[in-house]
């Protein structure tokens, strides 16, 4: 663990020395103020991030994602894994990229979004209209496709936070939050 002057650098590495056939891994908790901004870079693993009040960037290449609550800017990009957000009303900015994984987004009844989804290969699943929110979303298939192809635009409530994903192997959920948590 490194620290200066706004930055905390957390690693796992190897022990010193010629080293063949290593795996490095391990298993912790981090806590740091509700309002700090938050740069996480991971290879493999799981990420819960939790309370997290700053802006927040993920980047990782394997392992599920999963932030309760989103509270401001959230820009997450994953090469392998599942991404699950819980979106509360003071939800900014949504960002998410991925080539595999599904992506379960759990909004909030008082959030407002405007909502963008591109899927190349999957489906887009959308269960906010039964639960009675003020949802306008239209899906835009591709010809011949068998799924929800495609891309999806649209509001909840009068729009606000813009809400961005982007997938090219996986699902994307759009699920009520219960005051639970998940549905």
């Amino acid at each position: 663990m490194r620290r200066s002057v706004g930055r905390l650098t957390v690693e796992l590495l190897p022990p010193a020395g010629p080293m063949r056939n290593i795996s490095v891994s391990g298993k912790g908790r981090i806590t740091v103020p509700a309002s700090l901004n938050l740069d996480i870079n991971g290879v493999s693993g799981d990420l819960r991030i939790l309370r997290c009040a700053g802006n927040l960037r993920v980047r990782t290449v394997s392992g599920n994602v999963f932030i309760d609550p989103a509270e401001k800017e959230v820009d997450c990009d994953t090469t392998s894994g599942n991404v699950t957000l819980l979106l509360k009303e003071s939800t900014k900015v949504v960002d998410v990229s991925m080539s595999g994984g599904d992506v379960k987004v759990h909004v909030s009844p008082e959030m407002c979004a405007t909502i963008s989804v591109r899927c190349t290969s999957g489906e887009i699943y959308n269960h906010l209209k039964d639960a009675g929110y003020d949802v306008r979303l239209d899906v835009e298939s591709k010809p011949g496709s068998k799924t929800a192809r495609g891309e999806l635009g649209g509001r909840v409530g009068g729009g606000g936070c813009t809400i961005q994903i982007q997938t090219v192997s996986g699902n994307v959920f759009f699920e009520p939050l219960t005051p639970a948590g998940t549905r």
